[in-house]
């Protein structure tokens, strides 16, 4: 990670973890307003809220 140094086997865990540092949210409800940094929290937004 270029903000703290940590490394990843995983391209797409490093991506979900550089994430937290630029408070970047690419998925968004599509029944509200809510945005998520991570695919999986936002499936659990949908089933527990709509």
């Amino acid at each position: 990670c270029e903000y703290c140094g940590v490394e990843y086997a995983k391209k797409e865990h490093y991506e979900r973890h550089v994430r937290t540092h630029t408070r970047e949210k690419p998925f968004d409800c599509a029944r509200c307003s809510s945005k998520f940094s991570r695919n999986d929290t936002l499936q659990r937004h949908i089933r527990k809220c709509h």
